[in-house]
């Protein structure tokens, strides 16, 4: 019996890698493109040969973010990818050939899902974002309470909604990582009976707990992602310094963007840590007693999972896929609610006993639920609900 053809086209996120791993394992033939590093299309692994195409979309890309580096109209509401996505898309199409079933990344994929479907293929959008009207209406209203930014660089410019909501609406399926996630399309008319949920999963072999971890000395609170307002950060900047815990640090591990700068200004014990590689990010958890993921909205958040596999406790947004990891309300926050966050941390500080027994639980059910094993199970099991239809 000949394999199962599948195409699958990536775009933001970070699980492509796991996926396509996974397909291969389960005996489908895929062929993966990605525009990152630069444009690429690899068979069995191997990339094809597409030095028109690369050269191409590789050149475009580097002059247009070149451009919006000092453009501020580009920069603002990404319209980068107004130009850059609808590009990558079209040459993405070039080389479907007739798959059985496309796996198109929310944002590059419209046209591919198109073309897919009049092939007779099954379609599946990946989503790792919530629903993006939810995206941008949540960011709107956070970023109207900051009249003096002059930026709105994690909101959607139109152009790019409009390619979106076409893409949920082409797809038979969509996949989304958490059920917060599901919840945003669901409120905004994506019927349930399209919707997957399959969380990602990391590598709990490789995050793990510290062999002997200090109590002792400072209390440090941790933040790793790009450091901006779509995730928060400015949130726990200003709850960290209204609770002024004695001896306590709060690290934040990522870029940062422009837009947080403001937030940082005459503020202390507070540090700003380069972009991590994984061996770095592991022994910051490892050091850290506490893990914020403050977010305006998430759609998972691995930081979490990562984090819980070190036997760190974690403090989250509700706004996230930490509904489906964190079963203690006192571990959960909304960042909507003002003076919530202050309330945890201060709470997290004073009851560190209880902080370390967190930890242990995090760590039993980051091992039981967030392995990669357990993504593969999940992944292939709603693979083949898809595929039986």
């Amino acid at each position: 019996m000949p394999k199962k053809k599948v195409v699958v086209i990536t775009g933001p996120g970070h699980h492509d890698v796991a996926l396509a791993d996974i397909l291969r394992k389960k005996g489908f033939q895929v062929k993966k493109v990605h525009y990152y590093p630069h444009f690429a299309v690899c068979t069995a692994g191997e990339k094809s040969a597409t030095p028109l195409f690369s050269l191409f979309y590789n050149t475009l890309s580097w002059f247009v973010w070149a451009v919006s580096a000092r453009w501020f109209f580009l920069k603002n509401k990404q319209r980068k990818l107004n130009i850059l996505f609808p590009v990558y898309d079209f040459f993405a199409a070039f080389f479907l050939n007739h798959p059985d079933l496309l796996i198109g990344w929310s944002q590059v994929s419209l046209l591919s899902l198109k073309r897919a479907k009049r092939r007779g293929a099954v379609t599946l959008l990946e989503s790792p974002m919530i629903h993006v009207s939810e995206w941008n209406a949540l960011l709107e209203e956070e970023y109207e309470k900051f009249p003096k930014l002059r930026s709105r660089e994690s909101i959607f410019s139109k152009p790019m909604l409009k390619r979106m909501l076409k893409e949920y609406k082409t797809a038979a399926y969509i996949n989304v990582l958490s059920t917060y996630a599901a919840s945003t399309f669901i409120a905004n008319g994506v019927p349930a009976s399209k919707l997957l949920v399959t969380a990602p999963g990391i590598d709990t072999t490789f995050f793990i707990p510290p062999k002997n971890k200090k109590q002792e000395g400072k209390f440090i609170v941790l933040f790793a992602g790009r450091l901006q307002l779509l995730k928060g950060v400015h949130n726990l900047i200003q709850a960290f310094k209204k609770v002024q815990l004695p001896e306590a640090e709060l690290w934040l591990c990522g870029l940062l963007f422009e837009e947080i700068k403001p937030f940082l200004e005459h503020t202390k014990n507070i540090k700003i840590l380069p972009v991590a590689d994984r061996t770095a990010l592991l022994r910051l958890y490892q050091s850290a007693h506490l893990f914020v993921l403050p977010s305006i909205q998430e759609s998972f958040g691995l930081v979490l999972a990562e984090a819980m596999a070190c036997a760190l406790p974690v403090l989250a947004s509700t706004n996230s896929g930490a509904l489906d990891l964190i079963k203690d309300p006192q571990f959960l926050f909304s960042p909507q609610k003002e003076g919530e966050l202050e309330q945890k941390l201060l709470w997290c500080y004073e009851n560190k006993v209880a902080l370390e027994k967190a930890g242990q639980r995090n760590l039993s059910y980051a091992r039981k639920v967030c392995s990669l094993e357990k993504y593969e199970e999940r992944f292939a099991s709603n693979l083949a609900r898809i595929l039986k239809q």
